[in-house]
């Protein structure tokens, strides 16, 4: 509302752009996909509205940035007697009663639970045809969320067996992540050749040290510091900053396999 009433209008269409993709097709019809393959009719048919819903929702809002082609999609999409887009009222954002903000944390849980297993496995190097174990550490009441969507983790993070509770220990060889109360280990042995991932993050850490001293003896340099212009020198912390957390990155996933 606000990016429109300041005619913001490429602010506007920037915030659907990022809803249609990241929200409603990275996610929402990713974890959709699970629910149309159960057996419970009413949860297909539900998932089905659901989806249909939201994207009438969506070429209504995208009408005025994309006028023909929303006008064309709506067509298949609407109901008996309703008016085309292009006099259609714009979409209310209102009916926050209808919001349930516990589930809307419990759905950023997740997401943020797959996010690490996939971040986990790209930067090990898994096969994405390999599926992985998972061990979370973690309180009871997280115990028992975790094992409800061991659907959408073997769908969505290429989980195969999944435990969790306090009492779970963190295997060998195991890459770790963390989110909110949860610990999250992926044992690595048979994912990946050991020894090889080994010699491979041993050559990027001493590859990252070369960086990260070339940048330290800049800044360390009394000269450079008075004389370069000072968005150069920002750029120097700057680039410092990110080789820093790139080096802890590969001296943690190092740390994993030793």
């Amino acid at each position: 509302d606000a990016a429109f009433n300041h005619y913001r209008l490429n602010d506007v269409a920037s915030f659907i752009y990022d809803f249609v993709w990241s929200e409603y097709c990275d996610w929402y019809l990713e974890f959709n996909k699970t629910r149309l393959q159960l057996d419970d009719v009413q949860t297909r048919e539900t998932a089905q509205a659901v989806a249909v819903h939201v994207l009438r929702g969506i070429l209504a809002l995208i009408h005025p940035f994309a006028p023909h082609i929303s006008e064309e999609l709506w067509q298949y999409v609407k109901r008996d007697g309703e008016p085309d887009l292009i006099v259609a009222p714009y979409p209310d954002p209102g009916q926050r009663e209808y919001v349930d903000y516990d589930i809307e944390q419990d759905i950023t849980v997740l997401q943020q639970v797959i996010t690490s297993i996939r971040s986990i496995r790209a930067d090990m190097g898994v096969d994405p045809g390999k599926r992985a174990n998972l061990s979370v550490r973690c309180p009871d009441k997280d115990a028992g969320f975790i094992l409800e969507q061991i659907s959408y983790l073997r769908r969505l993070a290429k989980v195969d067996e999944v435990e969790a509770g306090p009492n779970v220990t963190k295997p060998p060889h195991a890459a770790t992540a963390v989110v909110e109360a949860l610990e999250l280990f992926i044992p690595l042995e048979g994912l990946i050749d050991l020894e090889v991932e080994r010699e491979r993050l041993l050559k990027r850490i001493h590859e990252m040290e070369g960086r990260l001293a070339g940048v330290q003896n800049k800044l360390d340099n009394e000269a450079f510091l008075q004389r370069a212009p000072a968005e150069v020198v920002a750029h120097e912390r700057e680039k410092q900053s990110a080789y820093q957390d790139r080096l802890n990155k590969l001296k943690e996933n190092y740390q994993a396999l030793v």
